[in-house]
């Protein structure tokens, strides 16, 4: 990590020295080799920020990864463009994610639980969110339930 921070500062030293060189005569244009370094030296800080922060990703794939399945299904969905539809793609995007940070696989947990609804005469089982997945969970639910105004 040393050798690290140091080429980082290398690297700081070379673009002030290219700014000095590069930096316009009074009355000149900027050239695009100039606004380059500046906007360069004016996001330093940022940019390099994950050296000597191990915890920050050097890119933002997760963060994509976690919007990719409504961005592309946004205009594919079954019902895409009814009202209807976009909080019934809330509720299960936000279930399936809920599940999956509960280290649940979603497709036998939700499997399981229209199971027992269906045997339930489509009442929700409150048991089975209590035991299968704990109180937060249920909490969850009731947030859900008011996005679709379901009683």
């Amino acid at each position: 990590m040393l050798g690290t921070c140091s080429t980082i500062e290398k690297f700081q030293r070379q673009i002030d020295s290219a700014l000095e060189t590069e930096a316009p005569i009074k009355g000149e244009p900027k050239t695009k080799r100039f606004k380059l370094l500046t906007s360069l030296n004016n996001h330093w800080e940022g940019l390099t920020r994950f050296v000597k922060n191990p915890l920050i990703l050097m890119d933002n794939n997760p963060a994509e990864q976690v919007l990719r399945m409504p961005v592309v299904g946004r205009r594919s969905f079954y019902g895409s463009g009814s009202i209807w539809s976009a909080k019934l793609a809330v509720v299960m995007m936000g279930w399936i994610k809920i599940l999956q940070l509960g280290e649940l696989n979603p497709h036998t947990w939700l499997s399981t639980y229209l199971q027992a609804c269906a045997e339930n005469d489509s009442a929700v089982p409150e048991d089975i969110l209590i035991s299968c997945l704990g109180l937060w969970i249920k909490n969850g639910w009731n947030i859900f339930r008011s996005l679709l105004c379901v009683e």
